[in-house]
């Protein structure tokens, strides 16, 4: 990252850069992106216990979403499945 100037690490219209390639600006967001995570560790009134719960409870959620579209999508193949079969019964079927 020493090849690109502090000011446009730090400034606006990163995306829209013209002169930055799409791996420098790539660099700069995960940059950001670790500055803001060290920010918030050193921060004195950072709770890591508060920080565990709700990381918990995010991957909870997710994989309880998870869980829910693959019942959905179980759910309609056995729709199709039934559908398929009951045409195959009344002579209906076309390949």
């Amino acid at each position: 990252m020493s090849d690109v100037p502090q000011d446009i690490i730090y400034g606006e219209g990163v995306r829209l850069n013209s002169e930055l390639t799409g791996d420098q600006k790539s660099n700069i967001f995960k940059l950001r992106s670790l500055e803001k995570t060290l920010a918030e560790l050193q921060d004195p009134a950072f709770d890591r216990d508060a920080k565990i719960a709700i990381e918990k409870k995010s991957i909870f959620y997710r994989n309880v979403s998870r869980a829910g579209l693959l019942a959905l999508w179980l759910g309609i193949a056995y729709l199709v499945y039934r559908a398929y079969k009951k045409r195959i019964k009344e002579g209906r079927f076309t390949s």
